[in-house]
């Protein structure tokens, strides 16, 4: 049992300190009293009798270190001891401790900071089962993809493809805007429309209910009433978290569905949408039975099969769809359609543009780090060369190269350690100010906080961060001559040409990486400000804009136009301080609004253009500039002839040869979308200047 005494002792001699030693001593002084007390029974006089019992016994004090040696902990006291040394020694010298903790927080803190936003848009893996098999599939040029494919195609590719399986699709579950109806108010929600295998693909259950049930979609169009399964978020807002919400009717716009089940808290789909979101089956209609067309596209996704990699369902999907686009009867289809891409589901999320700039940024925040490191490295190898005597002093009295070594290691890791709970909470802090605008910018939402992964890696570019920067400049100093530095008027250890030449190495190092960094940030910054100035061809200032959400089935019957959006319009007319006001479907540079139209005359006079509706006074609020013709005027109604204003930009693709925009003017165009009404045309009354209306580059 001499095991578990043992550990009694060294637990005593951890938390009980002073009661573990009083008993030492006073076993010590038993055992020598007892030494004592056999040598006076044998006729020694005192004196006598303790010195023989000292002989016998041994040094006290010697005796003493020896067990309490055996008993305690002393690695740990040497650690705490050398914690200790290493506090004051930044409390001696604050200056360079300052200087030091600052540097390395502020590396740490832009690395963690910009590691957050990576992890959670390009690295952390989307919520649902094994994601880097679930697939994204879309259909499109070669050149450009679009987010969707038309149920027909759908069909064939799950009877066709032997590389996929558990083919399913969404989409807009109603056309406009959906409100759910409760007692107290009218919410907007995105209800999407599911196949009934989609929560089984993405590997998630409601948490409360069930999903729906199994069935292939089918031709019910019109159908307003059916299940319908709630997200998380709006079951506790809108029916404060009732459990006994499954059965009960709820109502979307006018139609009526039947709650089945809710779905587990932070999911949603698509992938990081932020808007309240319902599901509801998908439902097929008329345009469904047809060919390919703008008006009937579903999103879909899909699972490799095990042991299929992307590249080969990639390679049978391209040939897959060159048989399927053989069958197009339209030949705009063929060319704009005959093509497809398969990608993983999470990299469709972000666009190539926004991964290059997210892994440029977090490139920048390493490089910084790694300057804010060398630097470090630079300050503890100076201040190393500056205490050379003291180093060397204690080398003299019998400190091993090891003990030198660990107490320096110990300062270091004590400043990082500083710099680390520094470069967090800098981490925390900038991440919590600008996560509402990183999320506004980027396909998936930035948590206000770094999760406990991103605090492992902190604690690990600080672990490493005090290897960089104190054991370096430790095995230097501890390696140096000691009586070099000990000689009065001699040459100092830190002044010979291996610490110039590694301190130049540092410097030569530090100079290049911060240079690097320097012209990124400078063409950076170059580039931000021809951004800024850009002349977008319209004002700016003193304008308001109000997006406007509309419950349209409140208005069924109606005609919005003189019901409800020309009384807006006459009212904000009206405003104290309003000088001119307009609607429109899309303001500049707003990406809300996405309709392109196929505009032509004939097959040799045609032009793709992006469409917008607009009222009379929208060219008075923006300060548009007029080339040529006219802009709308109260006297171009629904009834009248229709009429289009087109840019300078659209003139020059409908006709190259026309120099003069004013050519263009009474030119009557037709639409070829195939929804559009034949015979409908619209004649050209006016000839905008260019202006930049979806990006700045273009």
């Amino acid at each position: 049992m001499r095991w578990k005494e043992k550990a009694r002792m060294s637990l005593q001699m951890l938390f009980r300190r002073g009661h573990a030693s009083r008993r030492l001593d006073a076993e010590l002084q038993f055992h020598l009293e007892q030494q004592i007390a056999e040598n006076l029974a044998t006729g020694m006089n005192p004196e006598e009798a303790r010195a023989a019992a000292l002989r016998a016994f041994g040094n006290p004090a010697a005796l003493r270190d020896q067990a309490r040696d055996t008993w305690s902990w002393n690695w740990l006291e040497t650690l705490a001891r050398d914690f200790r040394y290493a506090l004051r020694q930044m409390r001696r010298s604050s200056g360079f401790a300052i200087a030091v903790i600052g540097t390395l927080a502020v590396g740490i803190a832009a690395a963690a900071a910009m590691f957050t936003v990576v992890d959670h848009v390009l690295l952390q893996p989307v919520p649902y089962r094994d994601p880097g098999r679930l697939v994204a599939i879309h259909e499109g040029d070669g050149s450009q993809f679009y987010g969707g494919a038309s149920w027909k195609d759908i069909e064939q590719w799950e009877q066709q493809s032997h590389t996929l399986h558990d083919f399913a699709f969404s989409g807009g579950a109603f056309s406009g805007g959906q409100y759910l109806i409760t007692k107290h108010a009218a919410l907007e929600v995105y209800a999407v429309s599911v196949t009934s295998n989609l929560f089984h693909v993405l590997g998630v259950q409601p948490a409360l209910g069930r999903g729906f049930l199994p069935q292939k979609p089918s031709f019910s169009p019109g159908r307003n009433t059916g299940s319908i399964i709630l997200s998380n978020a709006v079951w506790k807002s809108e029916f404060n978290s009732d459990p006994h919400i499954l059965g009960h009717t709820v109502k979307i716009n006018n139609s009526s569905w039947t709650v089945i089940g809710v779905m587990p808290p932070q999911f949603s789909y698509p992938a990081g949408d932020s808007q309240a979101q319902v599901w509801v089956p998908a439902q097929l209609g008329k345009t469904d039975r047809g060919p390919r067309g703008p008006a009937n596209v579903w999103t879909v996704m899909a699972r490799l099969r095990p042991g299929v990699n992307l590249r080969a369902a990639q390679t049978e999907m391209a040939a897959i769809q060159k048989r399927v686009a053989a069958g197009y009867t339209s030949s705009y289809t063929k060319q704009n359609y005959g093509q497809i891409r398969v990608q993983r589901y999470a990299d469709s999320l972000v666009g190539i543009d926004t991964r290059k700039a997210l892994l440029a940024l977090l490139a920048a925040a390493g490089l910084l780090w790694l300057i804010a490191g060398v630097n470090a490295t630079n300050l503890m190898l100076a201040r190393s060369t500056a205490r050379q005597r003291e180093i060397a002093t204690r080398g003299a009295l019998g400190a091993s190269r090891r003990r030198v070594v660990q107490q320096m290691l110990m300062e270091g890791f004590v400043l990082s350690l500083a710099a680390g709970a520094l470069g967090i909470g800098l981490a925390f802090a900038s991440v919590r100010l600008l996560a509402h605008e990183i999320s506004q910018q980027l396909p998936l939402p930035v948590p206000a906080t770094p999760n406990a992964r991103i605090v492992l890696a902190l604690l690990g570019l600080t672990l490493l961060t005090d290897l960089l920067a104190a054991a370096w400049p430790a095995w230097i100093a501890a390696r140096t001559a000691i009586e070099p530095s000990l000689r009065q008027g001699g040459v100092r250890a830190g002044t010979g040409r291996r610490h110039h030449r590694i301190r130049g190495v540092l410097v030569a190092s530090e100079v290049a990486m911060s240079l690097t960094l320097l012209v990124a940030c400078g063409l950076f910054l170059r580039t931000l400000y021809s951004l800024r100035h850009v002349p977008l061809g319209y004002r700016t200032d003193h304008i308001l804009v109000a997006h406007l959400s509309i419950p349209s089935f409140r208005y069924a019957g109606h005609n919005m136009t003189t019901d409800l959006y020309e009384p807006i319009l006459e009212r904000v007319q009206h405003l104290h301080g309003v000088s001119s006001a307009g609607l429109t479907s899309e303001v500049p540079l707003g990406d809300t609004f996405s309709v392109r139209l196929t505009l032509r005359r004939d097959k040799s006079h045609s032009a793709v253009a992006a469409f917008k509706g607009d009222t009379p006074g929208i060219h008075q609020v923006f300060g548009l500039h007029m080339l040529a013709g006219r802009y709308f005027s109260a006297q171009d109604t629904a009834t009248s002839q229709p009429v289009i204003v087109v840019n300078q930009a659209f003139a020059r693709a409908y006709s190259p040869k026309l120099h003069d925009p004013s050519a263009i003017l009474g030119t009557a165009l037709m639409a070829t979308r195939r929804n559009a009404k034949k015979g409908q045309g619209a004649r050209i009354v006016g000839v905008l200047a260019n202006t930049h209306q979806e990006s700045l580059e273009e």
